[in-house]
């Protein structure tokens, strides 16, 4: 009987800490989605010489960017919407082949396979974006590189990381600004 009390114990602990170690976090690395330009900046210790700034792309939003800090990562850009983290953004230093398949190998391992691919191409380069959307909508991450007519990577390794539902929050405002400019038009 004690065996059997064992074994149950045994199976349930080893199913609950493999349901904890696969489940990702809704957000990206040590931040949870929806957190504030100033818990972000504790978090990782972005001095207050690096401040926030509206984006050329959304003036609603604000983006808070980290350049050459690692020898890894050339950039990581956090973009935030009504001081809610959105969106983050990594450009890799390594563009060789080698750290892509790492690079997508890592993400696989966490977020599981790809569950979309698209491809952009032009004379000059192929875009290739890959998806990995198994958690979403709380969770989109996409993996996107360009490959020049030599089939070598340009341009750097992107790997963004979206809240889709925070994103969704910020179409809906745009939209809400774009018909109350549309009905100022109208009168």
């Amino acid at each position: 009987m004690k065996n059997i009390i064992f074994i149950i114990i045994t199976v349930l602990l080893f199913l609950s800490c493999a349901t904890i170690k696969s489940k990702a976090t809704m957000g990206y690395d040590l931040v949870s989605w929806g957190s504030s330009v100033s818990t972000v900046k504790n978090i990782y210790n972005i001095c207050d010489d690096i401040q926030p700034k509206t984006s050329p792309n959304a003036p609603d939003m604000l983006e808070l960017k980290q350049e050459n800090f690692s020898d890894i990562i050339f950039s990581r850009t956090f973009i935030f919407f009504e001081n809610k983290l959105v969106i983050v953004l990594i450009v890799y230093n390594d563009k060789s082949d080698d750290n892509l398949r790492k690079i997508q190998a890592e993400l696989e391992n966490k977020f599981g396979g790809v569950t979309d691919i698209e491809e952009d191409l032009t004379d000059i380069i192929a875009t290739k974006t890959l998806s990995f959307s198994q958690h979403s909508p709380e969770l989109l991450v996409k993996l996107t590189y360009g490959i020049d007519q030599k089939s070598e990577i340009i341009n750097g390794i992107l790997v963004s990381y979206f809240w889709e539902k925070g994103i969704g929050e910020y179409l809906k405002s745009f939209k809400m600004i774009l018909s109350s400019l549309q009905r100022k038009t109208n009168k």
